[in-house]
């Protein structure tokens, strides 16, 4: 594991846990925790509020860019990586979400393996199932482009 200089990170907060994933005997049926060897890293000047869980990566780090602020009760999954300057609010990541430089998302679930563009805004309580592009607005469930971001978040 690694974290960047000036760092505020919040009690009851976990990092480098192993993701939740698994394999599936196809002769038994038997289901396996697939071991995970990647760690986290944390850039600098980023703030991890309470209660956040950041999951390490399973070959590849998770990636938690520079300035990055996640706010308390979050869950950022297995191997994602989250751009500079992005913003996580009471959200669920699942695995291998990449998040865009100055991504802004709100109290939302994104699907393992989704992309959320730069300086895009994912509104209250979407559910992002698919990849959502760069300088746009999205919300809903599940959430679709609503307009161009022309805000300065």
């Amino acid at each position: 594991m690694r974290i960047g200089r000036n760092c505020h990170i919040q009690s009851g907060t976990v990092i480098g846990i192993d993701g939740f994933g698994y394999s599936t005997n196809a002769d038994t049926g038997e289901k396996r925790i697939v071991e995970h060897f990647g760690g986290v890293s944390i850039g600098n000047n980023v703030f991890i509020g309470s209660h956040v869980n950041i999951a390490r990566g399973t070959i590849d780090d998770t990636v938690i860019g520079n300035g990055v602020k996640i706010a308390p009760s979050t869950h950022i999954g297995h191997n994602n990586v989250v751009g500079a300057d992005a913003t996580i609010i009471c959200s669920s990541l699942y695995g291998s979400v990449k998040t865009g430089v100055g991504a802004y998302i709100t109290a939302s679930t994104v699907q393992n393996q989704a992309e959320i563009g730069e300086h895009t805004i994912i509104g209250m309580g979407s559910v992002v199932t698919k990849t959502i592009g760069d300088h746009v607005i999205a919300y809903g469930i599940p959430a679709k482009v609503v307009r161009v971001n022309d805000s300065e978040l």
